[in-house]
């Protein structure tokens, strides 16, 4: 029992394990094989140690003369090539034995006439006489001699002439054809054999394409046939192909397509059929519609409004309708053989369909017949087309109407915009105006009588839109204006040691001209608002309103700096009164004390100027010798309490602080 077992891996994979060994292997081991697989391991072997493998071919010339030749280089050699002498000479395998049986010596060069008397030379050649005789030669054909090949084409040309002359069939073989052709003259016209097996192989090429064009006509011609014989049968639109192997089964037409091409013909051919008929089905249809319209048209009194009840007797009644339905109750019948009418109601003709893209590429020419009848509804069909227009009209009519109103309501707004705009330059809108100013200027204009009652925006809605407008053109054009002084008074704010020649500062004095004249001036027209466009109408309020803001900021500057100059005081009037070492005396003078209330940090000059600081000074002495006076006592004089009390106070402070205090209550009363 062998030691060696199968196994498979995850993926399904064999190898082979060695219970004993414990080794594994993907090769079979020669204990598991047969004999012919340990048979065939020999033979792969042994050949793989003594053959070369060669591109040289053992070919039979007609004589039975033997040649090589070389696929690679394209060479023949008469003399046996090194390679094959070797593999001739080498032993042979016994499949049966598994040995080396009969080795064969080298193989020895023999000379031509021993070549050709041999048994096998003999045979080939007897084999090569049998082949020409069996092809049938083309008679037709004239071959030219070598003397006329001039040119490479041309040789090529006679070469594949020769082929032809031997009508060589498409399957015969390179070996086959040279064994044939090699003894005539023309084998020689071209001067390698790679340029001859090429001609050949283009020879077989141009062959088979010829016959696949003869083919194609083959069935080509087929099909019309199969096609006309269709044209003959007689078929109508709902035909099946049951009835034509019934009526056309022995037919050599019908015989001459196989029998799923026929289906298929058959198919493309009713497809056509039916679009034929429900073409001429739609025309007819649509003369029968158009002259129904014409009926209708000529009917009277139908509207927007009608009803098919209220017409569908009138209708229905007319002889000329009654005809047409009459008339489309008879087949119509087109056939190829008559033109004239076979019977009443129908009508005889050729038809003979274009192969157009719409209708099929399929051949048809045959008698069709056309089932067609219309009743009531393709009549109420033509008064519905009837209604229908009528009410496109008429709303066209009103769109029309509509629109027109449009254009003169927006004419009507334009004019008014226009009286706006009269009243505008003649200043009588202002940024301020209201519709009660203005109603009593335009209640007598025909412009203003015109838009009245009309749809859109009011008189009153397009004044304001005015004045709205008007105001933002002032509001903006103002803006610019400011921010140019605005800009003017930074720059020189920041330039130190640089004045601007030209200034311009609007205040409450400031006059229209003088405002137009520097908006006209080099300064504004260089600055970034120079491009600015001022309009003239709007100059006057931008004027009015840049006063307001002057007089204004004007009012505010006063308020500052009289409540400033309060605040000054107070603090002249806390030096004179606390601050002072020494205090203040009666006899105090302002030339002796100026240097002193000066001297403090911070002192308000900007608000109080030395004759109002002196007369403050003055005020304040004068007061306190009053004070003082006052607090002196008379003898035998009444002392009130809050007196008695103040004098202490008085004569117990070092710094007459109480005294100041009432000196200033004075000043301030």
């Amino acid at each position: 029992m062998s030691s060696w077992a199968i196994h498979k891996t995850s993926d399904g994979r064999v190898y082979y394990y060695n219970s004993k060994t414990k080794t594994s292997s993907w090769e079979k081991p020669d204990e598991l094989k047969t004999e012919f697989e340990v048979r065939l391991r020999h033979f792969q072997l042994f050949s793989n140690s003594i053959s070369i493998k060669t591109l040289w071919k053992e070919y039979m010339a007609p004589g039975g003369r033997k040649y090589w030749y070389n696929s690679q280089t394209k060479e023949t050699t008469w003399d046996i090539p090194d390679e094959v002498k070797v593999n001739a000479s080498a032993p042979k395998f016994d499949m049966n034995t598994l040995s080396v049986v009969n080795p064969i010596k080298a193989h020895k060069p023999q000379d031509q006439n021993e070549s050709v008397n041999t048994p096998s030379a003999s045979k080939q050649e007897t084999q090569t006489k049998a082949e020409q005789k069996s092809v049938q030669l083309n008679k037709n054909i004239k071959l030219p001699s070598l003397d006329e090949i001039t040119s490479k084409e041309k040789a090529e040309s006679a070469f594949k002439l020769l082929l032809e002359y031997y009508n060589i069939p498409q399957n015969s073989s390179w070996e086959q054809v040279m064994r044939l052709i090699i003894s005539e003259p023309l084998y020689n016209c071209l001067n390698s054999v790679s340029e001859k097996k090429d001609m050949f192989y283009q020879y077989l090429k141009e062959q088979r394409e010829k016959k696949n064009r003869q083919e194609k006509e083959l069935i080509k011609t087929a099909r019309l046939n199969f096609y006309s014989m269709l044209d003959q049968l007689d078929l109508t639109e709902y035909s099946r192909y049951r009835k034509v192997e019934l009526l056309a089964g022995n037919d050599t037409n019908f015989l001459s397509i196989r029998d799923d091409e026929r289906h298929h013909l058959f198919k493309m051919y009713m497809s056509k059929y039916i679009k034929v008929v429900e073409k001429e089905r739609e025309k007819k249809r649509r003369a029968c519609a158009a002259e129904f319209d014409k009926i209708i048209n000529s009917t009277e009194n139908i509207s927007v409004n009608s009803k098919w009840e209220d017409f569908k007797h009138k209708l229905l009644e007319d002889g000329r309708v009654i005809k047409i339905l009459e008339d489309s109750k008879n087949d119509i019948l087109y056939s190829k053989e008559s033109s004239e009418p076979a019977n009443k109601g129908s009508q005889l003709s050729y038809y003979d369909t274009p192969n157009d893209s719409a209708l099929g590429n399929v051949p048809f020419k045959r008698s069709i017949k056309i089932n067609f009848q219309i009743g009531n509804l393709d009549v109420l069909e033509a008064f519905q087309r009837k209604v229908i227009d009528l009410e496109r009209k008429y709303i066209d009519e009103i769109m029309d109407q509509k629109d027109q109103n449009l254009r003169v309501e927006r004419k009507c707004r334009d004019a008014f915009r226009e009286l706006l705009n009269e009243h505008l330059h003649c200043s009588n809108i202002t940024p301020v105006s209201t519709w009660q100013e203005f109603f009593p200027l335009i209640k007598d204009d025909k412009r203003y009588l015109d838009i009245l009652g009309r749809k859109g925006s009011t008189p009153l809605e397009l004044f304001w839109d005015q004045v709205e407008d008007l105001n933002d053109k002032v509001y903006r054009q103002r803006k610019v204006i400011e921010d140019h002084i605005r800009t003017l008074s930074t720059s020189s704010k920041d330039s130190e040691n640089k004045i601007n020649d030209i200034q311009f500062k609007v205040d409450s004095h400031t006059k229209l001209e003088e405002l137009q004249k520097y908006l006209k001036s080099e300064t504004f027209l260089k600055s970034p608002q120079g491009p600015t466009h001022f309009d003239s109408f709007a100059l006057p309020y931008i004027h009015e309103q840049l006063l307001i803001k002057a007089r204004r900021r004007e009012e505010e500057e006063t308020r500052r700096f009289e409540r400033n100059k309060k605040k000054a005081t107070q603090y002249l009037l806390s030096i004179l009164s606390d601050k002072l070492n020494p205090p203040l005396h009666s006899n105090s003078k302002w030339e002796e004390e100026k240097s002193r209330i000066f001297g403090f940090p911070n002192f308000p000059h900007q608000f109080l100027s030395e004759a109002e600081s002196q007369s403050l000074f003055v005020s304040f002495v004068d007061t306190m010798s009053k004070v003082q006076e006052e607090d002196s006592l008379e003898p035998g004089e009444y002392v009130s309490p809050s007196r008695r009390q103040r004098s202490n106070a008085s004569s117990a402070s070092p710094d007459n602080s109480d005294t100041s205090y009432h000196i200033s209550k004075k000043l301030k009363e």
